[in-house]
């Protein structure tokens, strides 16, 4: 079982946004989003957990490739090894990965992710940043 912890989620997805460009879109916004695309990292939070923990990302492949679906970013924990920290990670993922496939920039799916880390309302962060 790996822990995903706030401090290495956060500095994972600050070195993302930055080698993609905090003005990069996810070419799958506005339909299916997959944590990955063959082997590869796809999504943002697919990119997080491939740079923290690869073992637990080739067990997300294979469940998107036996399953033909994905799942939110918030049921890591029920669909995976994976395990939160604490406080609103699951949340906070979630709110990047919305704002992601709403059509949102890296950049701001990444400040989705601050305000609801730091306690802001998911709702609030994630319909200013769409």
């Amino acid at each position: 079982m790996t822990t995903l912890t706030n401090d290495a989620v956060t500095a994972a997805l600050a070195k993302i946004v930055a080698e993609k460009g905090a003005d990069y879109i996810y070419p799958h916004a506005v339909g299916t989003c997959t944590y990955s695309e063959g082997e590869a990292p796809s999504c943002i939070v697919g990119h997080v957990v491939a740079a923290l923990s690869p073992e637990d990302f080739e067990a997300l492949v294979e469940y998107e490739q036996s399953e033909g679906e994905s799942f939110p970013a918030n049921e890591l924990e029920e669909h995976s090894a994976l395990q939160f920290e604490r406080g609103r990670l699951g949340d906070a993922l979630m709110a990047a990965q919305d704002v992601q496939d709403s059509g949102g920039t890296w950049g701001n799916a990444q400040e989705a992710y601050r305000r609801v880390l730091a306690g802001g309302d998911y709702y609030d962060a994630v319909k200013s940043l769409k």
